[in-house]
């Protein structure tokens, strides 16, 4: 069962994708074809499975079969490349990424002189080895959740129950409009072994999508070299640590979402640099596909294929020259008719069945019910308020819109800003729903730090500032910190530290705490082996019980703080004798679990 889980992995992230890359006349550099086979994959899966079941042949025979001919096919097309000697081709990546740095300081060098020169290969060389740091932290992420099943709420009632519903050769029931990409290409897991029971294959190749999210923005900047890509690395990593590290393991399909929105886009920006024509029309049209995809892994992704035509149009067809007005405009009508084609086998059904009352709207309950009433203003204030800090990126990114690239400002403009407001008004309810937002937030704040740094350089190139003596640049430091001392009272930052304290460890235990004490009107004291003392608050609070891994020590740590209400536990396979006293309590209900967030779980021990 494991070798036929592993090889249903293949099948999901690698095997059709590769296949189908052969079609379209495309750079074959090595991310770029790893990713975009990937997402070709996922929806070529997708369409497979939603056939099959509604011919009623979605069967594990009938794919292992469809898998051995994509083998088969797969040698014929790259066996040449595959001959190649392994030394050949650790070389060559070496020799590319050498190349890479070293052309990202004298390209920058040669197009700007002086300090901006130097300056821009400093903050480039500096922004690029934190970006190998974050590609690393998304890895990581994947190396800790390897063995993982679907324990989060919607993951677990929702996407997974509907991957078995398509596994067990039926379309799903109670599925709304969410579309079923992931689910579908979940349920391929579960055909290839013949049973639903291992859940660790379904669940294992989501943390991809937020790896191969950030290599596709490390992918534009060695491409470009332009160090504002690789500040948009970072600041997406921030993005995801901040408001998706619970989902990006979880079976959650947001970070999908994140993922086809940008690589959409990575489709047009490789388009728009790209000087051959047939080249430009073929990124386009896998650029429409992955929009598609969009469409096809939640149904926001609508957002993105609505809008598409037009990008595309601004950022490709517009500069294909060969071609005249009439024909540009027959090509992207085309391309987006091939993307609403592929969105029929889900939309066109599930949609029939949702006129004919077998199926609720659930986007009129999560857009109107769920804000209890609350005015439009109302909904985008308190959506904006949920992003924090993050919030102040937009008007960061909004105010040096004309000093960034036109593909840039075309992007924000289409996409980013538009679908915020209708979050923000709309579908605020969680932070998670900004998803096609956050795809592009980070591209757009790497770009505005980028034309920052630009501006200052010059300015202070123009005032001839790197003439001044050492001894005035010291002074006017001083100066601008007395001044900064004036603007930034005591009071106020204290305030700030520890609102960013708060955040420290793992933000979303420490949210989900806050929360819950906030709705009582104080902070009361804790068994836990979380490091709370460290949270602001919470200074005295903690009370030590071990890891929960001595089933007597808990007993006399519960008879030695009585008045002690709350436990926050740790789940880890050295507890589970104590885990099972604790779950067996509630079952009783002398406990309530009152929130189970990734590997915590907290608890009320009712009087």
């Amino acid at each position: 069962m494991f070798y036929l889980g592993m090889l249903s992995l293949i099948q999901i992230c690698l095997l059709p994708g590769l296949i189908l890359l052969k079609l379209f006349k495309i750079p074959k550099g090595f991310i770029q074809q790893l990713i975009y086979s990937f997402g070709l994959s996922l929806i070529f899966n997708h369409l497979v499975v939603v056939i099959l079941t509604y011919l009623k042949v979605n069967l594990r025979a009938v794919h292992l079969a469809l898998f051995t001919l994509e083998i088969g096919l797969a040698i014929y097309l790259y066996w040449p490349a595959w001959r190649e000697p392994l030394s050949r081709s650790i070389k060559h990546w070496s020799t590319r990424v050498q190349g890479a740095v070293e052309g990202l300081i004298r390209v920058e060098d040669r197009e700007s002189g002086g300090i901006q020169g130097s300056l821009n290969s400093l903050v480039g060389l500096f922004f690029l080895a934190w970006s190998f740091v974050s590609v690393a932290w998304a890895i990581d992420q994947l190396v800790d959740n390897l063995g993982s099943v679907f324990t989060l709420w919607d993951a677990v009632v929702s996407w997974n129950r509907w991957a078995v519903e398509w596994f067990s050769n039926a379309p799903p029931v109670g599925t709304w409009r969410y579309p079923q990409l992931i689910p579908t290409n979940f349920s391929l897991t579960y055909t290839f072994m013949g049973s639903p029971t291992l859940q660790v294959f379904a669940i294992g190749f989501m943390p991809l999508f937020g790896i191969y999210l950030l290599l596709l923005l490390l992918d534009l900047g060695l491409a470009y070299r332009n160090y504002a890509y690789f500040i948009g690395l970072v600041a997406t990593q921030y993005l995801l640590k901040r408001f998706y590290l619970p989902y990006l393991s979880s079976g959650y399909v947001d970070v999908a979402v994140v993922f086809f929105t940008f690589l959409s886009v990575h489709a047009l920006l490789k388009a728009a640099s790209d000087p051959d024509e047939d080249r430009k029309g073929h990124y386009a049209l896998v650029g429409f596909i992955f929009a598609a995809g969009t469409a096809l892994t939640k149904q926001n992704g609508l957002f993105v294929v609505a809008v598409y035509p037009l990008l595309a149009y601004w950022i490709v067809f517009s500069q294909m020259e060969s071609l005249t007005r009439k024909e540009k405009l027959i090509r992207t009508a085309t391309y987006f008719g091939l993307a609403v084609l592929l969105l029929l086998p889900w939309y066109g059904f599930n949609e029939l069945r949702i006129l004919q009352g077998a199926k609720s709207n659930v986007l009129q309950l999560i857009s109107q019910e769920h804000h209890s009433g609350r005015t439009l203003i109302e909904r985008l204030a308190r959506a904006y308020k949920d992003l924090s800090i993050y919030f102040y990126l937009y008007p960061i990114v909004i105010l040096t819109l004309p000093f960034v690239e036109k593909n840039i400002r075309r992007i924000v403009l289409l996409i980013l800003l538009p679908y915020s407001l209708i979050w923000g008004f709309l579908f605020s309810l969680y932070t998670r729903n900004l998803s096609i937002g956050f795809a592009l937030l980070g591209l757009a704040a790497g770009h505005a730090a980028a034309a920052l740094i630009n501006l200052a350089v010059r300015v202070s190139e123009k005032i001839k500032f790197t003439r001044l003596p050492l001894i005035a640049f010291i002074l006017l430091l001083v100066l601008s910190g007395i001044g900064l001392g004036l603007l930034f009272p005591t009071e106020s930052l204290v305030r700030s530290q520890i609102s960013k304290q708060k955040l420290a460890l793992d933000p979303d235990v420490n949210q989900e705490l806050y929360s819950f004490f906030e709705g009582k009107g104080q902070l009361e004291p804790i068994f836990t082996n979380y490091p709370l003392r460290y949270l602001p608050g919470f200074e005295e609070l903690q009370v030590d019980i071990g890891g929960f891994e001595d089933p007597e020590f808990f007993k006399e740590r519960l008879q030695e703080f009585p008045d002690v209400r709350y436990m926050l536990i740790s789940l880890y396979k050295d507890n589970d004798q104590t885990l099972q006293i604790i779950n067996h309590e509630i079952e009783l209900g002398h406990y309530r679990v009152i929130f189970h967030l990734k590997r915590y779980m907290f608890v009320e021990i009712l009087p």
